[in-house]
């Protein structure tokens, strides 16, 4: 969703890519990536070179109390302030910045139809999306991407995807308003997958389900064959962690995160921590357990042959190993920074012993406007 398209004349591709298509060693121009999350903003820079994809700045700010509510931004100028404050902190200087909306504000639909023509198809697109999008299309930014060919190439797969134009408009106007030029506007659950291809290779057929555990929310991309064959979200995250050990052991929320984090903070015995966290991990493990259960292997008899996990919550002790031993699957914590590149001021700063906080942020790292 790039913010100089006019929608209403025409539809565009915004949302997976393949890495061979884009090709990001092609381009040394300095994109801003920008993940607006309930919880944190979190900011990349990334050049492209000759060895490949460097990060050149990175950072990470608490989000304002008032800054997300019901998948907006509900408060542009603090949110902006945020970002203000991050490009000036870490010295980035691109100005074209690619961000997110969440995946519980958009509405997905998969469907298979018969191969045409570029303008049949976007006539049928605009049919289908009268069906299933609750909203007068006039208030909503529509996508859609071809994601497979059927039948010998007489049918075809499509992946459409629409949100509504003022969430929309409320993270590009907050980039807008930070001084940076939002040029693509993505869904985080599209972002993971972009993430995981730059960083891995699953063996061909695998099904891989990536995993990112949010503050308010986490978020589910399924890919089998390197393809997203299911998105949705579980309503936990890592704030219902942290909320529980504020509650339970009386600590403020910086020391909450801390301690969730697996640190150890004086006066507080690690005892105490994991008995607090205790039901609010035995909630979120049962709802990502319930999701991939209920959303794939009752759909079908293929098994998901690995999770990984990111996120700011995913690096929480023994939550990996518990997920596991639950789902009977083996659980990774995603690495978005495996095969890039970290400039020694970062490196030394510790970025890739937080790397998996980054996971949205990176894919849409390499996400450019002219994407096909």
């Amino acid at each position: 969703m790039a913010g100089s398209v006019d929608w209403k004349k025409r539809l565009s591709r915004l949302l997976t890519v393949s890495l061979s298509d884009l090709n990001p060693l092609k381009r040394d121009e300095q994109y801003v990536s920008i993940d607006i999350g309930s919880n944190a903003v979190k900011m990349v820079e990334v050049r492209a070179g000759s060895g490949g994809l460097h990060v050149t700045a990175a950072g990470s700010l608490p989000m304002p109390s008032s800054g997300i509510q019901s998948n907006m931004v509900s408060d542009p100028s603090a949110v902006a302030e945020v970002l203000r404050t991050l490009v000036e902190s870490h010295g980035i200087r691109g100005h074209k910045a690619i961000t997110a909306v969440p995946g519980p504000a958009v509405i997905i639909k998969r469907v298979t139809l018969p191969t045409q023509d570029a303008q049949e198809l976007e006539n049928t697109i605009m049919f289908e999306a009268g069906n299933f999008i609750p909203e007068d299309l006039e208030n909503v930014n529509l996508d859609y991407q071809i994601t497979d060919y059927l039948e010998d190439g007489k049918r075809m797969d499509v992946l459409l995807v629409a949100a509504k134009k003022d969430i929309v408009s409320s993270y590009a106007e907050t980039v807008r308003a930070a001084g940076l030029s939002p040029i693509v506007v993505d869904v985080d659950y599209f972002a993971l997958e972009n993430m995981f291809e730059l960083n891995y290779d699953p063996e061909s057929g695998q099904v891989i389900a990536l995993v990112n555990v949010g503050a308010r929310y986490s978020s589910i991309n399924i890919l089998k064959g390197g393809r997203s064959t299911f998105t949705g979200d579980v309503p936990v995250g890592g704030r219902d962690i942290t909320d529980a050990l504020v509650r339970d052991l009386g600590v403020e929320v910086d020391v909450a995160e801390r301690l969730k984090a697996g640190e150890s903070v004086a006066g507080i015995d690690a005892e105490q921590v994991s008995v607090a966290m205790g039901p609010a991990a035995d909630t979120l493990i049962e709802e990502i357990h319930h999701a991939l259960s209920f959303f794939w292997t009752a759909a079908t008899d293929e098994a998901i042959n690995a999770v990984y996990l990111s996120g700011g919550a995913a690096q929480m002790p023994d939550l990996g190993e518990r997920l596991s031993q639950r789902i009977e699957v083996p659980v990774s914590l995603a690495d978005p920074l495996a095969r890039v590149s970290v400039a020694s001021s970062l490196e030394a700063a510790g970025l890739r012993k937080h790397a998996a906080e980054y996971a949205v942020a990176m894919g849409l790292a390499v996400r450019r406007p002219d994407d096909k």
